[in-house]
């Protein structure tokens, strides 16, 4: 089927054919007489070199009105870009790249992200996005009116408002002279567009951001660390796709020329003095893992090495594995002691912070969903529950329709110390009820099948 625009018609692959099977079926010349057209745009026609056709030479050719392509619903994308910014803000792990390949993945029209719907060049939207952006907010527990509330707070604030280059130029210019970062890259674009008096404001983004970048580098200055450029200039702009950082794997490649005897051209495909002397500062993804996996190789071979002479990952590879076997220790000491004294000293303290109910800001979650948030097994909650009965009744919430729990609350009991002992004690109880029901189940199936064979 074919779109009809105002003024030409797309000549698609079916339209194509249509016009060789039966239009042209008597032969290029045939048809120029027939309709009058020119031979020569018949055969660009017939030989795929043009794109569209006038209404009116579509109608001489086919003999038919081109067919009409109703175009999806499209409103206006104003809600639509302010769920996006605050849904960015709250999620920094997100991007607009990451949200449209979410929403347009295996369609038609995918071929790269276009930015034009976030920026607001394109004021109008299909519907559909506005209902998918506004279902991320609804499954995470937030009402339509609720958005709503919270994007008119976030506009208030910096994120919707414009700030003075006054303001900012300090910021930038502490930037430079501590890391040599040119604030053309925390702008965006030139600088000398604001010292000469052309633009006047940055966005609310752009300020927060430089002064995220201040703190940091403050933080560094203060604990006498230093201060990673390509590392700080990755955490602003992101990591090109495909490729690593060379610092990332500097380390790797030093461990395997100490330990291994392998030297690095083998694995950059040229001298390393080309990435030492930040001539290249990136390498393809499938070089590092080669590296990975020769590294892993030698600690293998080697168990007798320093945890301190590997690399930073795998150093703290080994000790995860240790903090692991530990934890794993300490919850079964929990279960053989069974002290009840220290679970209730946990969850007192976030009956005692409770906020009182009820809160604007406060997001009520089902009892059912708590085990899910909290990332544990739903028969170790309960048996969590049924154990601490009376502390969980001064943090639930009574509604007509069931059982609730602040989300502060479920926050508040992930945050505290200790929590993961008792949840790992829980978890474990449920597994082993599920394996012993597995082994009578097992058991009486074989006994089952002994008393058949009598």
């Amino acid at each position: 089927m074919n779109l009809l625009t105002r003024k030409r018609v797309r000549l698609t692959r079916s339209v194509l054919e249509d016009f060789h099977q039966n239009a042209a079926k008597d032969g290029l010349s045939a048809l120029s007489r027939k309709t009058g057209l020119a031979y020569g745009l018949l055969y660009n026609v017939s030989h795929a070199r043009v794109k569209s056709l006038s209404i009116s030479d579509y109608r001489k050719i086919f003999n038919k009105d081109p067919a009409v392509i109703k175009l999806p619903d499209r409103i206006d994308g104003l809600y639509f870009r302010d769920m996006v910014r605050l849904w960015l803000y709250l999620n920094d792990g997100q991007s607009e790249n990451v949200l449209y390949h979410e929403f347009f993945q295996g369609k038609k029209s995918f071929k790269k992200t276009d930015y034009r719907i976030f920026s607001g060049e394109i004021d109008s939207i299909e519907s559909w996005l506005e209902d998918r952006m506004e279902q991320k907010f609804i499954d995470h527990g937030l009402k339509p009116p609720m958005i709503q509330n919270w994007i008119q707070e976030f506009n208030t604030q910096n994120h919707g408002k414009r700030v003075p280059f006054r303001e900012i130029k300090p910021v930038l210019q502490f930037i430079q002279d501590s890391v040599g970062i040119h604030p053309t890259r925390l702008l965006k674009q030139s600088v000398r567009r604001y010292e000469t008096g052309n633009l006047h404001s940055v966005s609310g983004e752009v300020f927060e951001r430089a002064i995220q970048v201040k703190k940091e580098i403050e933080q560094h200055l203060d604990s006498n660390q230093k201060i990673h450029k390509e590392k700080l200039l990755d955490r602003i702009y992101g990591n090109r796709s495909g490729f690593i950082p060379f610092y990332e794997i500097e380390e790797k490649l030093e461990f395997l020329r100490t330990y291994g005897g392998q030297y690095p051209k083998k694995y950059l495909g040229r001298g390393i003095r080309y990435y030492q002397k930040k001539k290249i500062k990136r390498i393809a993804s499938w070089r590092e893992a080669g590296i990975d996996r020769d590294c892993r190789e030698i600690i293998q071979k080697k168990p007798d090495l320093r945890l301190s002479s590997l690399p930073e990952m795998f150093m703290n590879q080994e000790i995860g594995r240790l903090v692991s076997v530990l934890k794993k220790i300490s919850i079964q000491q929990i279960c053989r002691n069974n002290d009840s004294g220290f679970e209730a000293d946990i969850l007192r303290q976030v009956a005692l912070g409770r906020k009182p109910y009820p809160d604007p800001d406060q997001i009520l979650i089902r009892f059912d969903d708590a085990a899910r948030y909290l990332k544990m097994k739903r028969k170790a909650f309960d048996y969590l529950v049924a154990s601490h009965s009376s502390l969980f009744k001064k943090i639930a919430v009574r509604k007509e329709n069931g059982w609730y729990i602040p989300d502060t609350s479920l926050a508040m009991l992930k945050k505290i110390a200790g929590f993961s002992l008792i949840k790992g004690k829980y978890d474990f109880l449920a597994s082993r009820e599920k394996e012993s029901r597995a082994s009578c189940y097992g058991a009486m199936s074989r006994e089952i099948g002994s008393s058949r064979s009598l």
